[in-house]
């Protein structure tokens, strides 16, 4: 939803090149260290992707510890956007600005002097995502998304909005059981098991095996759409 540009923008930063040089100028290919004596290249990894590593190793470090769920998150984040090419060498990196703090407020500036703006409400989504991925966005998280937006020339009610707009609730799922937000969820449920039967294959032995296995995907969608209410309305 928020991302459907993002992997256009990561190319045109690659193609351009960051205006101030290969990797934001730390290390120019040396960033990531094997041993005392060698470094790897980083010349598969765009500079664009090394700037947004950066922002998220800062929005993580923002609270004590690194979670599983964040490294995770990143991770498939990165193999949905950008595929599965070389993203242990993205893993590597981000672990390395884990362990040394660099100049955050020169990658946001590098963003906004090539990003579109519509880029870079893309990555303030990407950082709350991050933030919320693992709990309930903290006021440390978002005091630092603040700050990076800020850098990347977000004003205040731009970012307001950006979070707002993730506070409305996903409606998708309540039409997807044909009921409304304001029902209360013994209501829902009622419905969830009426569609449940009205759907369920063993109910339509009479249809063909490719109507059948329909009918199974239309189940799951009501299955999952139920789910995510209940969590909601818990």
């Amino acid at each position: 939803m928020f991302y459907e540009k993002w992997f256009g923008a990561g190319i045109g930063f690659m193609v351009t090149g960051s205006p101030t040089g290969a990797l934001m100028g730390y290390g120019a290919g040396k960033l990531l260290e094997q041993n005392d004596a060698q470094s790897k290249s980083t010349l598969t990894t765009s500079d664009f992707e090394v700037n947004v590593l950066l922002l998220a190793s800062e929005v993580i470090r923002a609270e004590k510890g690194v979670t599983f769920k964040e490294l995770d998150f990143i991770r498939n984040f990165w193999k949905t956007q950008f595929g599965e090419e070389n993203l242990d060498e993205k893993t590597a990196i981000l672990h390395h600005f884990l362990q040394k703090k660099y100049d955050a407020k020169k990658a946001c500036i590098d963003l906004h002097r090539v990003c579109t703006t519509n880029t870079i409400h893309q990555i303030m989504h990407f950082l709350f995502d991050l933030a919320a991925c693992d709990k309930a966005v903290s006021e440390k998280e978002r005091n630092c998304i603040f700050v990076l937006g800020c850098w990347m020339n977000v004003n205040d009610v731009t970012f307001l909005k950006i979070e707002a707009d993730r506070l409305k609730p996903d409606t998708s799922h309540y039409l997807v059981l044909g009921v409304k937000e304001t029902d209360t969820i013994e209501t829902i449920r009622t419905h969830y098991r009426k569609l449940i039967l009205q759907f369920h294959p063993d109910k339509h032995q009479h249809l063909t095996e490719v109507e059948r296995k329909k009918l199974e995907v239309k189940v799951l969608q009501i299955r999952e759409a139920y789910e995510k209410i209940k969590k909601e309305k818990h």
